[in-house]
């Protein structure tokens, strides 16, 4: 066969073919064009998500739904943190100019521009597509493609004329903004935690994050409250990691001094997420570190904080414990909460944890999936599988430090 007719006989629908690479059925077995593993590809779909570390974690329901929705397809996520969601879809870009570039020269079946702001929306614009969800530009501003993304547009632009108990919360507004109809999916991310040195513990890690996530004051509580909580979950065995970024890194070390506890800093996604996921408890504040730790199956105890909502965490069940019972004012002012009160919500939840076990490196797995590279498990999990973190936990693909 002269090598035209080979290239000719490229399967170039197949779900496997790289285009640049070879694929995993030639890298495992040798195997060209027509083999018994070949699969046609279908649709091509393109999610636009550039908004922040939040926003992208509600973006990995929506993208769970989508493969879940269409199993041959060939899915794209763009983003500001491609890493996070690499293992939800078949391609994870970064917003950078080489992606741009080859995303307009590509033709996908739909798009979801999921971002109001006016990159994401002239993106949307330029990019070739069938059918285009979402917001568009109109004469230089943001606009509702069609009639399912009106709620939203007008959620972003006049909040007062939505009533607060009837504002959907954020993973349903991403339903709501494609069509599809909300059945209760749940953020889900995954991470390697031998990554961290955390995972060499034996005892239930408790992250304790310091910081307020949200208003004018830095951190929740004074040093001798952080103190006496750590104090009290060292007793029942837990080890304790105080969490921070670089502005609580002198703070946090000021409390190790002083309590039986590890002061980690987390200056960047990637260690953050790599320490997260090692952790079986984090208690925090509402705000990006919650939303990272449930997406990420950890066990989370919500700090009550005036300055900010818990109703975006409402719906994960299980894996958020508040502080205080449901029907009562989840503003508490910081001075009346007390860290024993904190301390006995989580060694509730300790107890209801699977024994921890040392960390071993991750292993590459030795049955090839269903697609390379994506995961298989549904996203419609049960609260209990979603609730008890299981090790060790395997990632197919590993971060890329930033």
């Amino acid at each position: 066969m002269h090598r035209q007719e080979q290239i000719d006989h490229i399967a170039r629908d197949c779900v496997y073919f790289k285009g640049d690479t070879p694929c995993m059925p030639h890298r495992k077995s040798g195997a060209t064009c027509r083999c018994p593993l070949y699969a046609p590809r279908g649709a091509k779909l393109l999610v636009i998500q550039l908004g922040d570390v939040e926003a992208l974690i509600h973006t990995s329901a929506l993208l769970r739904r989508l493969r879940e929705d269409h199993p041959s397809s060939h899915l794209i996520c763009l983003s500001h943190a491609p890493e996070l969601v690499a293992d939800l879809v078949d391609e994870s870009l970064g917003c950078d100019g080489a992606s741009l570039a080859r995303l307009q020269v590509d033709q996908f079946d739909a798009i979801y521009n999921l971002n109001i702001s006016r990159r994401a929306c002239a993106l949307s614009n330029l990019l070739q597509a069938d059918q285009k969800k979402g917001y568009y530009l109109r004469q230089g501003l943001p606009t509702p493609s069609d009639s399912d993304a009106h709620a939203s547009y007008l959620l972003a632009t006049f909040p007062g004329s939505i009533a607060p108990d009837k504002r959907p919360g954020p993973v349903r507004r991403l339903f709501d903004l494609c069509g599809l109809e909300y059945r209760l999916e749940r953020t889900r991310l995954q991470a390697d935690p031998s990554q961290s040195v955390l995972s060499l513990y034996d005892a239930p890690v408790v992250g304790l994050y310091t910081l307020r996530q949200s208003g004018d004051e830095p951190y929740f509580w004074e040093e001798s409250r952080w103190q006496d909580l750590a104090d009290r979950l060292a007793q029942q065995g837990a080890t304790i990691v105080l969490l921070g970024d670089e502005e609580a890194e002198f703070y946090n070390h000021e409390i190790e001094h002083k309590c039986p506890a590890i002061a980690v800093t987390n200056g960047d996604l990637f260690t953050l997420v790599q320490d997260l996921v090692a952790c079986d408890v984090v208690v925090c504040t509402p705000g990006r570190v919650a939303e990272l730790s449930v997406a990420l199956g950890r066990q989370v105890v919500l700090l009550p904080d005036e300055q900010a909502a818990h109703g975006k965490l409402e719906h994960h069940g299980s894996r958020v414990h508040l502080i205080d019972p449901p029907d009562s004012d989840p503003a508490v002012p910081l001075e009346d909460l007390l860290p024993d009160k904190v301390a006995r919500q989580v060694n509730r939840v300790i107890e209801q944890l699977p024994a921890r076990t040392k960390q071993q490196p991750a292993q590459p797995q030795s049955s090839a999936p269903a697609r390379e590279g994506v995961s298989g498990e549904s996203s419609t999990e049960n609260d209990a599988a979603l609730s008890s973190p299981q090790y060790p936990v395997q990632y197919p693909v590993q971060f890329q430090q930033p």
